[in-house]
């Protein structure tokens, strides 16, 4: 994470390696169990797309914790459909 934080310091913010940058450190500290400040960073992203990537790469961290912990309600309630999954195909 240390490499994330200096490559922020040294990158000007109307760089866009900065925005991609800041999308991979928020990544790197939820991975790392800082999941409070990554949403924060998450919610102050710039661009919309990398904040959809983040909720989604969050929800699906959260139907896994509920699998794990055999919570099969929740898992059901919040997994896509596979109806919709194969409507797409």
């Amino acid at each position: 994470m240390r490499a994330f934080e200096q490559a922020l310091k040294t990158l000007p913010e109307t760089d866009k390696d900065y925005h991609s940058t800041q999308y991979g450190y928020t990544l790197a500290l939820n991975k790392a169990g800082f999941e409070q400040r990554a949403e924060y960073m998450a919610h102050n992203l710039p661009d919309p797309a990398q904040r959809q990537l983040y909720a989604k790469k969050r929800e699906a961290k959260q139907i896994l914790d509920a699998y794990e912990q055999q919570n099969y309600a929740y898992v059901i309630q919040k997994a896509p459909s596979s109806s919709s999954n194969t409507a797409k195909m």
